[in-house]
């Protein structure tokens, strides 16, 4: 039994379209992971820097207001992940449910 012409014409523009969503959004999570890992790594380096003000004997206050800089920052950017994760998560299957 054959399908008809516009059945098989409907799969696949659907098939085109869950792939275009699956395909968006492991391009925006990679995209997503590169900013977190970059942001990361600048918490880490403050992380550092503050390690080696407070051997080299830095005021301890300053020491104390860049660690905790550097705390709010990597909280800052899992959030962010996070959101940007969900975003990109309904989009996709916003695109594959239409």
């Amino acid at each position: 039994m054959e399908t008809p012409h516009g059945a098989e014409s409907s799969l696949k523009k659907d098939a085109i379209a869950i792939y275009k969503a699956v395909l968006a959004f492991i391009v925006h999570a990679v995209g997503g992971t590169v900013i977190f890992v970059v942001l990361a790594g600048l918490a880490f380096g403050l992380g550092q820097f503050v390690r080696h003000l407070g051997i080299w004997g830095a005021d301890a206050i300053l020491v104390e207001c860049l660690g905790a800089l550097e705390y709010v920052i990597f909280g800052a950017d899992a959030l962010c992940m996070l959101f940007f994760i969900y975003s990109a998560v309904k989009a996709a299957y916003k695109e594959m449910s239409k």
